[in-house]
Parts: C-alpha cells; sequence; structure tokens
C-alpha cells in the first residue's frame, strides 16, 4: 500500500481567519448561555433574590410566531410580607388560581423555583458547557502542528493536540448526556405537575 508522504512544514497551510469565527462563535455561544443561565438558575435554586410566591390570576400567550409563549399574571408576596406586587408577570405556562413558589430578582422578574425548573436551567447550563468544549475540540484541531502529524497526516497517538482533543471531545460527550438527564427529569416533572 502506498503511502502518503508526510506534509513539510512548508507546504502546511494555516487555516483561513474565516474557519476560525467556528471555535470563536461556539465559545461565545457558550459564554452568553452561562451569563443568561446564570440568574435564572441561582433564582431557581434561591441563592439570589427575595423569595416568595405568586398567586396566579392569568395567563395568556404573547408575541407572534417563533417569539409566541405564555405569559402569567398575578400578586406576587415575599415571604417576609414587604414586598407585594399586584401586577407582577413570569414567562412560564402556570395554573390559574394557583400559587407557585417563586423568586423575585432586583429588577422585579420572577423565576419559578424548585426541582423541575433547576433541572432544565442546569440541562441548558450542560449544553452550554458542551458548546464549548466542541469549540475547543475545532481550535486543537486547527492548531494542531506539522511535527504532531504522522505520514498520513493524521494526529500522532503522543501528540499533546491528540490527548487534549481527547478530554474536549469526552468532556463535550459528558456535557451533553448531563443536559440530556436533566432535561429529561425537567420534561418529567413538569408531565407529573
Amino acid at each position: 500500500m502506498p503511502t502518503r508522504p508526510r506534509p513539510s512544514a512548508s507546504r502546511a497551510h494555516p487555516p483561513s481567519a474565516f474557519v476560525w469565527l467556528v471555535p470563536i462563535g461556539m465559545l461565545a455561544g457558550a459564554v452568553a448561555v452561562f451569563l443568561g443561565v446564570g440568574p435564572n438558575l441561582a433564582g431557581s435554586l434561591r441563592l439570589t433574590g427575595a423569595p416568595g410566591t405568586l398567586a396566579v390570576h392569568s395567563c395568556s400567550t404573547v408575541g407572534s410566531g417563533k417569539q409566541a409563549h405564555t405569559r402569567c399574571t398575578g400578586t406576587f408576596t415575599s415571604d417576609d410580607g414587604t414586598v407585594q406586587d399586584p401586577s407582577a408577570t413570569i414567562d412560564v405556562p402556570l395554573a390559574t388560581g394557583g400559587t407557585v413558589p417563586v423568586q423575585r430578582a432586583a429588577d422585579g422578574s420572577l423565576v419559578q423555583v424548585g426541582v423541575v425548573p433547576a433541572a432544565g436551567w442546569i440541562a441548558v447550563l450542560f449544553l452550554g458547557l458542551a458548546t464549548a468544549a466542541l469549540g475547543c475540540l475545532c481550535a486543537v484541531l486547527l492548531i494542531r502542528r506539522p511535527a504532531s502529524l504522522d505520514h498520513l497526516g493524521v494526529l500522532r497517538p503522543d501528540a499533546p493536540e491528540r490527548r487534549l482533543a481527547k478530554y474536549a471531545g469526552l468532556l463535550c460527550c459528558a456535557s451533553v448526556a448531563a443536559a440530556l438527564l436533566s432535561g429529561l427529569i425537567s420534561v418529567a416533572g413538569r408531565l407529573v405537575q
């Protein structure tokens, strides 16, 4: 079987700047997910904000097309009784006439608390981690050095890039598995409620 000659350092071309947009975009997306999920996850775990309850008066669909979602309105009462907001809203489908535990952020927004919403936010957090790991994997594959390649142009088993790629791939797979498990817990919990 004829073997391909090893690419020389002079013939190896670095990846174009456009190709770098893939891992950079993935890492930027992961940062955006972390920044968006953080406050909601902390609220659903009652780590930030004021604890209280929301007495749901009405729910309606707002927005149109892909932006359509359910918004419920009711009266928020803090657990210590010092804050009462008769026109509080939350963008979660809830049963009208019921009372649900919520957490109120400093800006007045509400987050549903409990295992089910926390599991949903954890699933999104793990998907962000998987995106970051996949972005790192793409970056590792883009920066591989000609000295790390064997005669077929494949990363040598002892190349540091191969170990980095292996760990990034494992982290990505583990994050997707954790996201699926958390998402399943969240969906199952919503179906039971």
